[in-house]
């Protein structure tokens, strides 16, 4: 048998050929040579027919099969969310000393 490409999945059995083999749907992420898809990890998103992208630091995303970059939130006040592809905000709490505004990458320092 000849493997679907990525990004591309076939749930049903008697493929004839790579036109059996359908896109990923939107919330999907599918892997080259396996026939399941599976839900969109938590911290990216997937849109229909593309690979998942990681949610942009400064935003969060702490739900499985995100749709599009919208549900990418925006990290809150008291966090801050420096990573790439972060699921779980409450981990990067805003240090002692320092103070955190909504959307943000890194700590300030609190004034004398």
């Amino acid at each position: 048998p000849t493997q679907c490409p990525s990004g591309k999945v076939r749930k049903n059995l008697r493929g004839t050929n790579a036109a059996d083999c359908s896109t990923c749907g939107a919330g999907e992420i599918c892997y080259e040579g396996d026939p399941v898809a599976y839900p969109c990890p938590k911290g990216m998103y997937c849109e229909y027919g593309s690979d998942a992208q990681y949610c942009p630091a400064a935003t969060y995303n702490d739900q499985y099969s995100a749709t599009s970059r919208d549900w990418c939130l925006p990290c809150p006040a008291g966090y801050y969310c420096y990573r790439n592809g972060t699921s779980d905000y409450t981990q990067y709490a805003c240090p002692a000393g320092y103070y955190c505004l909504i959307n943000t990458t890194s700590p300030i320092v609190c004034p004398q």
